[in-house]
């Protein structure tokens, strides 16, 4: 009898850990919610585009992805047009300020020294603007840095009606005359738009800085 007794009492004991052992353990019936993926960015029509003459993909990659990091917000996708030659669009668009900055980062990066010589410049539809004052409508123009330039603290840009604009980062436009050292005159991008669509665009990820 009182064998009995023991044995229904072992026997109760046993199903009570495995009932509390079954509890604490995480069910491996459950499966784990899925990574939420991140809204796609609108895209936003527009036709700004720099192209980096003269460095292999990898640096310009390196430098597009420091320029990322150091503006958060901003969306780049480079193509690889060809060996030598990389282009890089902005499908959710970009301010003109950081179009600005844009070109004047990948022409000199921050911590990437490129392996040869490089030649960047930016092109886009924009106002011309100075003193606060809209001094031509939107038209095409493009966007450089001086080859005479050491401080890095402005661009130029050189319109399609033949005028030329000295542009701080601190907002000042001020006209410059093509004979001024390391002013060049307008050039139209070497790339169409159709052009661009024949390569697959990959999308700029921020460095870990």
């Amino acid at each position: 009898m009182l064998l009995s007794f023991l044995v229904l009492l072992a026997l109760a004991v046993v199903g009570v850990l495995l009932h509390l052992g079954r509890a604490a353990s995480p069910s491996s019936t459950i499966p784990a919610a899925p990574a939420v993926e991140p809204a796609p960015l609108p895209k936003v029509p527009n036709d700004k585009l720099v192209v980096v003459l003269g460095a292999p993909y990898g640096e310009v990659l390196d430098a597009a992805s420091r320029f990322v990091a150091a503006y958060p917000g901003a969306h780049i996708d480079l193509l690889r047009i060809e060996p030598g030659v990389v282009a890089a669009v902005f499908p959710a668009d970009i301010s003109v300020d950081w179009f600005y900055f844009c070109v004047n980062f990948l022409d000199c990066p921050l911590d990437v020294t490129y392996s040869s010589a490089v030649k960047v410049r930016g092109w886009a539809t924009l106002p011309v603007v100075t003193r606060d004052e809209q001094a031509a409508l939107p038209e095409p123009v493009m966007v450089f840095v001086s080859a005479d330039d050491t401080e890095y603290a402005h661009v130029y840009l050189a319109t399609s009606a033949g005028h030329n604009y000295k542009v701080s980062f601190q907002g000042n436009m001020v006209p410059v005359q093509v004979r001024e050292s390391g002013v060049e005159t307008y050039s139209p991008p070497p790339f169409s738009a159709d052009e661009l669509q024949q390569f697959t665009p990959e999308s700029v990820a921020a460095a870990q800085l």
